[in-house]
């Protein structure tokens, strides 16, 4: 569900674009137009796929900024096992209307499930800093998973 009374922020977008495109584990950031009902205006990143071990094939984060300060960021990895979309990896965190959460809400991996209610940062910077730190976490634990069972 998005914030639909608030219309996409082009400007924050534009400014998260600009520091993704500075961070060495970024291999590509572009602004998707969207069709304006059933995709909006969004920022799709791919992560550099040289960071992680063989078994993700690929990373990304989707991000919408609202310009009432509402967002929704997700994270997804596919498997290389993952022939169906099966076998995927997501989590999602968001500040935007809910009927199942405060409107401040993470779903948790592996499937982006049940929300908790959850605090951000009020900055777009400092939620974007805060992401970045859980995606850094995340291909540690690839690593350590890789190692423990190859």
């Amino acid at each position: 569900m998005i914030d639909a009374n608030a219309p996409i922020d082009e400007a924050i977008l534009k400014a998260i674009a600009r520091t993704l495109r500075t961070d060495d584990r970024v291999a590509e950031v572009v602004l998707i137009s969207g069709d304006g009902t059933s995709e909006h205006k969004h920022l799709a990143v791919t992560v550099d796929p040289a960071r992680y071990p063989a078994f993700v094939r690929e990373a990304d984060l989707n991000i919408q900024w609202y310009r009432n300060d509402g967002f929704t960021i997700q994270y997804t990895e596919i498997h290389t096992d993952s022939t169906d979309g099966q076998n995927v990896w997501q989590c999602r965190w968001d500040r935007q209307s809910s009927t199942h959460s405060t409107r401040e809400h993470f779903h948790p991996p592996p499937g982006a499930g049940e929300p908790t209610d959850s605090q951000f940062p009020d900055d777009y910077r400092s939620v974007l800093s805060m992401v970045l730190a859980a995606v850094r976490a995340r291909i540690e634990e690839c690593w350590q998973d890789y190692e423990e069972t190859g």
